[in-house]
This record gives structure tokens, sequence and C-alpha cells, in this order.
């Protein structure tokens, strides 16, 4: 499957209408991994995990998502300390969807 195919968003929806949570997870982490600039993909992810209750799960995946943003602006210190001051100021996991 290519790379645009698999980001779609689409395709693990369907998954999980189909109630085949596994195979969604690893769409949103394959697409993840090869698409780590999109960061609908990552929001998407994380929230996933979070509505399965999954919190361990929901912060792994955000924080390969902070990393790869560091990686990509190579701003670490920057980059860590803008993105801890957003999720104090917004909690809700409807601002990161």
């Amino acid at each position: 499957m290519n790379a645009p195919a698999l980001c779609s968003p689409t395709l693990a929806e369907m998954e999980l209408k189909g109630r085949n949570v596994q195979h969604a997870r690893n769409l949103f982490d394959r697409a993840a991994t090869l698409l780590p600039r999109i960061d609908q993909l990552w929001y998407k992810y994380v929230y996933l995990e979070e509505l399965l209750g999954n919190v361990p799960g929901a912060r792994q995946v955000f924080e390969r998502w902070m990393q790869k943003m560091e990686e990509r602006y190579q701003e670490l210190d920057r980059a860590s300390a803008i993105y801890e001051r957003w999720g104090a100021v917004r909690p809700e996991p409807r601002v990161w969807v």
C-alpha cells in the first residue's frame, strides 16, 4: 500500500467502525512513521489511544510526536517548552484533534 493511501484517516476509521481496533492502531502507527510531518495523523492517533482508555499509550505516542517535531525544527529545548505550556493551558483532548 502506498503512503498517501496509508495515511488516509478514513481507512483507520473504517477499521474502527468494523471494531478492528488493533488494525486501526497499526495503520496509524505505520502512517505516523512514514509521514511524520502530517500532524493530523498524530492528533488522531493520540486521540484514539485516549478514547480507548490507554493513557500510557497516548502519552507514548505523544512523546514520539514531540520528538519528531523537535528533530524537524532542530530546537529541542524550545519546542519542548512551547508544547509543555500549550498542554498546561489546553489540557482537553478536543484541542489536540
